[in-house]
């Protein structure tokens, strides 16, 4: 998913640090008051085949994301040429 909310209201784009914290989230069953520490010291214990797994994952979600858009945005412009 490439839209998050800010918590402030606004929208922002997802980061790599954010779908890492997202990837924490599912898997944490502590306390919400301790889910920050805990997630940093999850993301300390991450080796780098974690990472690259993650990072695997993360890009493949933003390509999904891309082609849709960039099919969204083809499909606007079918739909106009055929409005001529």
């Amino acid at each position: 998913m490439d839209i998050h909310f800010d918590g402030r209201g606004g929208i922002m784009k997802q980061t790599f640090e954010n779908f890492l914290m997202e990837k924490h989230a599912e898997e944490y069953t502590g306390t919400k008051d301790c889910m920050i520490d805990n997630c940093n010291d999850w993301l300390c214990d991450l080796g780098p085949d974690d990472y690259l797994k993650y990072g695997d994952e993360f890009a493949e979600n933003k390509q999904k994301d891309f082609r849709k858009k960039a099919l969204s945005q083809i499909q606007g412009m079918i739909d106009w040429l055929n409005c001529w």
